[in-house]
Formats: structure tokens, sequence, C-alpha cells
């Protein structure tokens, strides 16, 4: 091979590795064989495909049931189409994905209907339009939103009993809070307490309108200049009774905003 024709191909190389980290991955069309719960489905193809950006109520929590029904009505037993997420897999082998069932972006009509949050880990180009669908959700009060909105940060996760002994891994504990406002949000102040009243403060960061910051039990830096997800550490020891505890969270004002209970191991985000 000449140089010239070998410097095209490395060329050609490198211009398909950028096109694949820019542009979701396409993923081929499967039937939809059962709904896990709002945000979460099983095809025909094996794959569990949980979706990408949004969060839907637990379960237990209000509103778990109808989110779940809309998605079995939406999905169930229909061919679906998956852009998938720039890490395609969760840690439990879910495919991460925003799912169409013929034009409907499922994703994207769940947040409209107030039947999920806007929930990022990982940035996309939708986030900006998804989070002006849940604005309007809230404003006209549908879905979990009917009661309106307690505060601007939300309680999404405790997992209370970390993987092996809970001593040895304290970081393996941990709660995650989204910001569901459509504007950033100084953490300054606001309060997480358990069952046993321990209390921890948040000394800043600014989280952006759907984003996440996690409270880890352990030591460790806290990371508040990420210009996405946030990272705190309590510095104890385990904090959280694996049997069963209560997260509950205070805005800077004293107010109670949320709560989170689990009883053993928790459900899967």
């Amino acid at each position: 091979m000449t140089s010239s024709a070998s410097f095209r191909c490395r060329s050609f190389f490198s211009l398909c590795l950028s096109l694949c980290l820019v542009f979701p991955q396409l993923a081929s069309a499967a039937t939809v064989v059962s709904v896990t719960d709002g945000d979460t489905i099983k095809l025909s193809d094996g794959n569990s495909v949980r979706y990408v950006g949004i969060n839907t109520p637990e379960r237990g929590k209000p509103f778990y049931e109808d989110a779940k029904r809309l998605n079995e009505k939406l999905l169930l037993g229909k061919e679906v189409r998956l852009e998938l997420n720039r890490r395609p897999r969760d840690r439990y082998g879910r495919l991460l994905a925003r799912v169409y069932v013929g034009d409907t972006l499922v994703n994207a009509r769940l947040v409209a209907e107030g039947l999920a949050h806007v929930y990022i880990m990982d940035a996309f180009d939708q986030a900006e339009a998804w989070i002006q669908l849940q604005k309007t959700a809230q404003t006209q009060r549908k879905g979990m939103w009917r009661e309106g909105v307690p505060g601007r940060l939300r309680i999404t996760r405790l997992q209370a009993d970390a993987p092996g002994d809970d001593r040895k891994n304290p970081n393996g504990e941990y709660v995650r809070l989204c910001n569901v406002s459509d504007t950033p949000l100084d953490l300054t102040g606001f309060a997480l307490q358990d069952n046993a009243r321990h209390r921890y403060v948040f000394p800043g960061g600014i989280l952006k309108p759907g984003y996440v910051a996690t409270l880890n039990s352990g030591p460790g830096r806290n990371a508040l200049s990420n210009p996405r997800s946030l990272s705190f550490h309590w510095g104890g020891g385990p904090i959280w009774n694996n049997d069963e505890d209560v997260a509950t969270l205070f805005a800077p004002d004293g107010k109670l905003i949320d709560t989170f209970r689990v009883g053993g191991k928790e459900a899967e985000e």
C-alpha cells in the first residue's frame, strides 16, 4: 500500500470513529414482551432496556402504577426501535436507550405526561427540550406534579446495603438526588437525614437541571466543580440501616421536601 493510500485509510478510520462517538448507536428493532415498570422493558431478543435520561416512580411510590400502565399501553406487544446511549449498558447489563414506537419517543412522552422526571447521568443532546417538557407538565400539574412541586431537589435512590461488608465498603452506600427544576440549583444548606437523625448538610455545589448529585457514606474528596453530576462524601462509616431506613431531605429553610424509604435490598433504578 502506498503512503498516500495508507494515510487515506487512517483518515477514513478516524472519521468513522469520530462519528461513532458523536452520534447515538442504533440497535435493531425488537418486540416488547413485558413491561417491568415505568422506565424498563424486556424485548423478544432477550435484552432488558432501561430508558436513558428519565426516572419514573419506584415501586410503592405514588404514580408508580400510572407510569407502568402508560408504558404498557404504548409498548406492550409492539415493535420498538432503540437509540443506544454512549454508555450502552448499565451495571445490571440492561441496554440504556431512547425508545421509539412509531414516531413516538417514549422517554419524552413519559416526561410530558408528568409520569417521569428528567434524570441525566450521561449528557445527551435532547436534555434542554426534555427539561422544557417537564416544566410544562409541572405547570399543568400533570401526573406526579398534581400536588405541585414540593422542592427543586428530589431523592431518586437510597443504596443502603453496600456490596460486601458495609464497614469495609462505606462508599458502596449512597443516596442520589436530582434537580427536578428548570434552573441550576445551589445545594448549599440542603440537608439529608437518616432514621437515627444523623444529618449531612451540603456545603455547596451548583447542580444543573435534570442532573444528579451522589452522597456517598464513606470518606473521599467532594467533587463540586463537575459541569454535570456532583459527588459528596459523608465521611464516616456506614450510615444507613440495611434492614430498614428512611432518607429525609430538607431545604435550607428547614422545610421537609422529600423522603425515601428502603427495607433490605433496594429495587434497581
